[in-house]
């Protein structure tokens, strides 16, 4: 009966989680084709639903702890489900971020490394819940090493978005608009490992966030 009841919270959590996977998907659409009507449904319809599901997921977890008084793993993936569920909410507002930015840019097609951190975010994100829904911590490991893909093409970025500001007006702002989309993208990326550390500990009871993850055990 217990079983069930933390079964139906992760439920709700993947529903939220596959709004956010919409955030992210939409935003980029947005952004490479301009498209103001895209942006504004991410910046209004999508932002409100998803802090309307945050708040009712975390109203049910509280819930649950003082109903049931969970204990040993049920607790433990309660408590993990309580911080990925404010994490989504986190992510969803760094789209709403990007999506506000359109208006300030003309095209960022040109740089090669924003569309890499965006190809990585989405990916980090996608596979995060796919181990989740398997039970994957090692699989949720490797996820985490990839966060380090996307710090080096924020780097990468910000080189060129510097040889870029020459006292062009119009270059100028897209440049800065340009990396500033990267620095939300690597935030979303940090937040992703984040929640990967979070189900870790859910799976496996393992606290593992600061820790080497190149020499973690099998």
């Amino acid at each position: 009966m217990l079983r069930e009841k933390v079964e139906k919270l992760k439920t709700n959590l993947l529903k939220l989680a596959s709004i956010v996977e919409k955030m992210m998907n939409d935003t980029e659409t947005a952004v490479y084709n301009r498209d103001h009507a895209l942006a504004n449904n991410v910046i209004t319809n999508l932002e409100q639903l998803v802090n309307r599901l945050e708040i009712e997921n975390e109203t049910t977890f509280i819930e649950f702890l003082a109903l049931f008084q969970p204990e040993a793993v049920d607790l433990r993936t309660v408590i993990s489900l309580l911080k990925i569920n404010n994490t989504l909410e986190r992510i969803a507002d760094h789209c709403v971020n990007i999506a506000q930015r359109i208006s300030m840019m003309t095209s960022i097609k040109n740089f090669s490394n924003l569309k890499t951190m965006f190809d990585m975010t989405h990916k980090m994100f996608r596979e995060t819940f796919d181990a989740f829904i398997k039970n994957d911590a090692q699989r949720l490991v490797k996820i985490i090493e990839q966060d380090k893909i996307v710090d080096e093409q924020l780097s990468n970025l910000t080189d060129e978005v510097i040889k870029l500001i020459d006292g062009c007006h119009s270059i100028s702002n897209n440049a800065i608009s340009a990396l500033l989309v990267g620095r939300d993208l690597e935030r979303i990326a940090d937040l992703t490992t984040n929640i990967c550390e979070d189900m870790i500990y859910m799976i496996e009871g393992e606290i593992v966030k600061h820790r080497d993850f190149l020499h973690m055990t099998p």
